[in-house]
């Protein structure tokens, strides 16, 4: 019982002693737990789940895989695809993958110009943020941007004192 004072340490035992006094149940409620399947109990009384069900699995018509697809090559970023449908990035990324897709991590990378977003933090003194704002990227991918073309990043300090 490191870290806790004897008086939390009393409580502590105390409650696992009183869980390892529920562990034996009546033989109704043992079968019908394993009969489930997929819950247990655990050492302490307690039902445990084997494995966490899935909330909810995303069912796509054809016309949506389509849609998907054709926005995804027209220049729609993974993210974009999984607010318009309602689910999560990872989803619209198997689902483009499954289908044959060429799924690059660089899609929102190719929004920007080096050029252009070296200028603005540089010579015009934007933020990293305002320069993501204005792109419509996160601020780190600008800042990755920064960072492969080798420029130094402002501290905080930089900014107070301009």
């Amino acid at each position: 019982m490191v870290g806790l004072t004897r008086l939390d340490s009393n409580k502590y035992k105390t409650l696992i002693k009183r869980k390892r006094q529920f562990v034996h149940f009546p033989t109704s409620i043992a079968s019908e737990v394993e009969a489930s399947g997929n819950r247990a109990i655990d050492e302490f009384g307690e039902m445990a789940v084997k494995r966490l069900k899935q909330l909810y699995r995303k069912d796509f018509s054809e016309d949506d895989i389509e849609l998907i697809i054709s926005s995804y090559q027209s220049g729609n970023t993974t993210i974009d695809l999984a607010e318009q449908f309602g689910c999560s990035k990872g989803t619209i990324n198997k689902l483009l993958r499954k289908c044959g897709v060429n799924v690059t991590k660089a899609k929102a990378q190719a929004k920007l110009d080096d050029r252009v977003v070296i200028a603005m933090y540089k010579e015009e003194r934007h933020t990293i943020e305002e320069i993501a704002q204005h792109f419509g990227v996160s601020s780190y991918t600008v800042n990755r941007c920064l960072h492969r073309n080798e420029v130094k990043i402002r501290s905080r300090w930089d900014y107070i004192a301009k």
